[in-house]
Parts: structure tokens; C-alpha cells; sequence
């Protein structure tokens, strides 16, 4: 019977091959799956039991965000960031995600893409029946288990001990077909709901991700593959979204309840952060729109003062960490013009953060307004 066919990344890769054969030793004369049954390692009720750790939104956020731009520029790498972000938000030891192939006659999870401790075992294989992947793709839910060797003999092939495993399911085709997963190997890390929460949604990222471009870039058809990416920009953008509007609520609620100038200035840039990454997620949503002709303008009467006022605020972090000193230029009367106040406010904040990128530390930034005219123009 087959060892867990994990296959160090310094080996040459044999498809199908398993790790021991690779390594020069033999196969293990037991079964790859214990006599015990999988129950006696899941222990999926603990994750609600014990104390969650505080969600970080801004810093999910910003990883969706990062695999936002590796879907567009390297669709092949999603699977690999993928399981990176999932190490570097939970801070598990391990992380993976497994695919279910046929593979000469034997149905197995290659692990496409694995991090942290198990990073040198990517691309290996492991029989479906020897694998804790198969409980959570038959059952079809997110599953816990402690010390999952017990059960799975053939992790003991590996070179360290798993302690925890925290699995969640992906699907094609609303069938489950794989499986991202955590692992801790050290008893004091205990995986809890936050966690789950975390994995779950990285799962769901995986099977749209498998759906749009394969995991390990196999393309589908271009004009499928095109709607699928929209898709996916536009599950990330309202996974974005989510957090956003409590972290901002938040911020005004502390700024009104704080005395203290300093904290102040801090809930501030937390507040202009929060913007910043409301910002992101229209320019993931019109990305979309303009590839599908749907993209809108909504056009009103608009001050010309606020939506400089409210571009120099978006752009203010990056001027302010460069030292740069801001001049504005505006008429002393009233100007108003007819345009989409968002998309406006967009192209005044990309022009001062163009600005600020390539002014020199301690330079000046001039920003004017005038009447044109019928037009406005803006420098």
C-alpha cells in the first residue's frame, strides 16, 4: 500500500510516485488509513468553544486585495498565494491546498500548492482513501481533527507531527473536489472559529478561482474564462466591502468619544485607510463593468471645492509619509459642475497620489481649479 506521496520540492517530480519510493526506502506494510475511525480525531465542536481571536480586517482586506491583483497579472499563482495568505492570516505552521484527480486508475489529492512547514511537499499526491481530504470532501463540510495520524497512518511518513488539522471543502460545479487546509505542529497552536471563519472564505475563493482558470493555470474557454475572472474580481470586492463599513463606524465612534490629540491624529489615519480600501473596491467593481459595457455614470450638480476636498483627504497619508506640502488653488465663489462625484473625486485622487509617488521627499504639490470656459480645468 502507497505512503503519503508528498514529494519534496529538491526531488524530481515522478507523477504518481510516492514519497517513500522517491526517497530510497520502502512502503510501509499497514494499511495508509488506521483500523480507528475517522470520528476519533474530529473534534470540530472544540472550534466553538474556545476563546475566538480577534478578527484583523484591515489585514484580510489588504491579502484579498493582493489576490485580487495575482488573479489578474498571474492567474497560475492564485493557488500558491492563496494558501500563503492563508498562513500569514492565521498563523498556522502549514498550509495547503489539495485537488482530487484521477491518476492511474486510483483517485487522489495532489497537493497543488502547500506553505510554511510543508512548503517542500507541493505537487505530491496522497491516495484518497489514506487522506483526511476524502472525510471533508464526503461530507462536505469544514472539519477539525486533533493528531489525525492516529487514523491517517501514512502522515506518519511525514517530517513533522501534525497536532491540529483544520479542513474546508472547495467545489466545481457545486461538487466538492478539494480541499484548503491548515495544520498546526505544536500542541499550544489550537485553530478556533476565527479561523474556520477565515479558511471558509478562502475556500470559497479556491473553487471560483478552479472554475475561472484551473488551479495550476489550465484555461478554459477565453470567453468563459473572462466571465468567470468578473466573477471572482467581483466576490473579492464584496469580501472587501464586508469589513469596511464597521471598521469606519467604528473610527467615528471612537473619534467622538476621544479627548486625546494623539489618538485623534491615529483614528484618522485608520479612517483614511478604511477610505483607501473602499476606493480599491470600486476600482475592482469598474474594471468589471467596463469589460461587460455595463459601467454607469451617475452625474449630479457637484461643488468643485468638495471633491477636492475629498481627494485631498483619500491622498493625504501618502503626501504626509513623503514630508510633501500641499498648496490649493481655488476661486473664492462657488463652482459647480455636472459629473459623476465619485469617478471625479477618483481621477483628483490618482492625480495627487501620481503626484506624491514622484515629487521629492519635502517638495510642494499644487493643486488649482478654474472656470474654462464651459469647462473645468484642473492642475
Amino acid at each position: 500500500v502507497a505512503a503519503a506521496t508528498a514529494t519534496p520540492r529538491t526531488t524530481r517530480i515522478v507523477r504518481g510516485a510516492n514519497m517513500s519510493s522517491l526517497a530510497g526506502g520502502q512502503p510501509p506494510a499497514a494499511t495508509g488509513k488506521g483500523y480507528r475511525p475517522a470520528s476519533d480525531v474530529i473534534v470540530t465542536d472544540l472550534l466553538r468553544q474556545r476563546p475566538p481571536r480577534i478578527p484583523d480586517y484591515k489585514a484580510e482586506s489588504e491579502a484579498l486585495a493582493r489576490l485580487a491583483k495575482t488573479f489578474a497579472a498571474e492567474p497560475s499563482q492564485v493557488a500558491q498565494r492563496l494558501v500563503d495568505l492563508a498562513l500569514q492570516l492565521t498563523d498556522a505552521h502549514s498550509a495547503g491546498l489539495s485537488l482530487e484527480e484521477e491518476l492511474d486508475g486510483q483517485t487522489r489529492f495532489r497537493w497543488m500548492a502547500t506553505a510554511g512547514e510543508f512548503s517542500r511537499y507541493a505537487d505530491g499526491t496522497m491516495r484518497r482513501d489514506f487522506s483526511p481530504c476524502q472525510e471533508v470532501v464526503d461530507r462536505d463540510e469544514a472539519i477539525l481533527m486533533r493528531e489525525p495520524a492516529r487514523v491517517y497512518t501514512d502522515i506518519v511518513a511525514l517530517h513533522a507531527p501534525i497536532q491540529e488539522a483544520l479542513l474546508a471543502p472547495f467545489h466545481l460545479d457545486g461538487r466538492p473536489v478539494g480541499t484548503v487546509w491548515l495544520l498546526s505542529h505544536d500542541p499550544q497552536r489550537q485553530f478556533d472559529s476565527e479561523d474556520l471563519r477565515t479558511i471558509e472564505r478562502l475556500a470559497e475563493i479556491a473553487g471560483i478561482a478552479l472554475t475561472t482558470v484551473g488551479l495550476g493555470g489550465r484555461l478554459r474557454d477565453a470567453r468563459d474564462e473572462s466571465q468567470r475572472k468578473d466573477t471572482l474580481l467581483a466576490l473579492i470586492a464584496h469580501e472587501l466591502r464586508n469589513p469596511i463599513a464597521p471598521i469606519k463606524n467604528s473610527v467615528q465612534i471612537l473619534k467622538a468619544m476621544s479627548t486625546d490629540e494623539r489618538q485623534a491624529r491615529l483614528l484618522d489615519v485608520i479612517d483614511r485607510q478604511a477610505s483607501a480600501l473602499n476606493e480599491l473596491v470600486y476600482h475592482l467593481t469598474d474594471a468589471a463593468s467596463v469589460r461587460n459595457g455595463k459601467l454607469r455614470l451617475r452625474r449630479a450638480r457637484i461643488s468643485v471645492h468638495e471633491i477636492v476636498s475629498q481627494a485631498i483627504e483619500s491622498a493625504h497619508a501618502q503626501m504626509e509619509a513623503r514630508g510633501h506640502q500641499l498648496s490649493v488653488r481655488l476661486p473664492t465663489e462657488p463652482l459647480v459642475i455636472t459629473g459623476d462625484p465619485r469617478r471625479l473625486t477618483q481621477i483628483l485622487v490618482n492625480l495627487l497620489t501620481n503626484a506624491a509617488k514622484y515629487t521629492p521627499e519635502g517638495g510642494t504639490i499644487t493643486i488649482s481649479a478654474m472656470a474654462d470656459g464651459e469647462l473645468l480645468r484642473v492642475e
